[in-house]
């Protein structure tokens, strides 16, 4: 949401553990109002203006117990219900599969899928009653995920039918995808069988499955599929494939149509970031410097608007 002074009211919704060490327990909402880009900060200039967060739980417990790790999770449009995924630490060999949830507390985690897969990464299509998600069961017993899509009736919660497999290509273990504003596309990052690096391109393929085309002939980290016709994403600043993890990295946009990507901005020394749904700013988490965790806010174009910390 944009105030009429330009501010902006950010919607984020984080998954932590009270504790460091200790396994997820609680998902909060944290709603904060940053100043608007012009009188923001550089990269490089003073320090940016620390707010306080409005944080409400959205769901958890002290004596909540996932059964296992939690890894990813989706809010419903609706704000009804919450998709995540779970493995066991009982043996992992089980694999890892989607559960869901009603954020009201009516009701118990119920499975959504079975088998000795390894499923995360669930994304709703915007009309509420079908998932997009990642999983190994067109590869049984390998490390190759596909992407799959799930219905889901929106009134119980429960799979109104089987998963149905959308991508034919294997796509990366990162959230490498997303769904286009009107439900009817998919953007995807392919992953080669051979895992080459630059075999790496960004697809796009209609949400109901059909042929695929490439839309940039290179990938892009955590796709955002925006109103304004434009991809956004991440891509590493340093090319050589042994530059390690701190390497950095640039937000780029590329044409939805297809073209050549356009770098916004560089941030060489962030390393982990979620751009916002709109794509107008992206979250990092600063270094940990003491027991609360801190968090920037930046727009996408390289200013960077507030700093605000979670309580531990």
């Amino acid at each position: 949401m944009c105030l009429d002074n330009g501010s902006l009211i950010r919607r984020l919704v984080f998954a932590y553990s009270r504790g460091m060490g200790s396994l997820l327990r609680v998902l909060v909402s944290a709603v904060l109002m940053v100043g608007p880009p012009a009188a923001a900060q550089a990269q490089s200039g003073q320090e940016v203006p620390t707010v306080e967060p409005s944080l409400s739980r959205l769901y958890g417990s002290d004596d909540l117990d996932f059964g296992g790790l939690f890894m990813s999770g989706a809010i419903s449009p609706d704000g009804r219900w919450l998709v995540f995924s779970r493995a066991g630490r009982a043996d992992p060999a089980n694999g890892m599969n989607l559960w869901i949830v009603p954020l009201d507390g009516t009701g118990d985690a119920t499975r959504l899928t079975t088998g000795a897969y390894w499923e995360a990464g669930p994304l709703w299509f915007p009309s509420g009653d079908r998932i997009l998600f990642r999983t190994t069961r067109a590869d049984p017993g390998g490390d190759f995920q596909f992407l799959m899509t799930l219905d889901i009736d929106p009134s119980s919660g429960q799979a109104s039918g089987l998963p149905r497999q959308l991508t034919l290509e294997p796509v990366m273990f990162t959230r490498s995808y997303d769904i286009s504003p009107d439900g009817e596309q998919v953007v995807y990052a392919a992953r080669p069988t051979d895992d080459t690096r630059e075999d790496r391109v960004l697809k796009v393929l209609p949400a109901r499955g059909g042929q695929a085309r490439t839309v940039w002939t290179q990938f892009l980290i955590r796709p955002i599929w925006a109103d304004d016709g434009f991809i956004y994403g991440v891509a590493d600043l340093a090319q050589a494939p042994d530059a390690g993890w701190d390497r950095g990295f640039s937000i780029r946009r590329v044409p939805a149509a297809g073209g050549e990507a356009e770098i916004l901005s560089n941030w060489p020394t962030v390393r982990s970031q979620e751009i916002s749904a709109d794509a107008r700013t992206f979250v990092y988490r600063l270094p940990r410097r003491s027991e609360a965790a801190a968090y920037e806010v930046a727009s996408v174009h390289g200013q960077r608007l507030a700093r605000f910390t979670l309580p531990d």
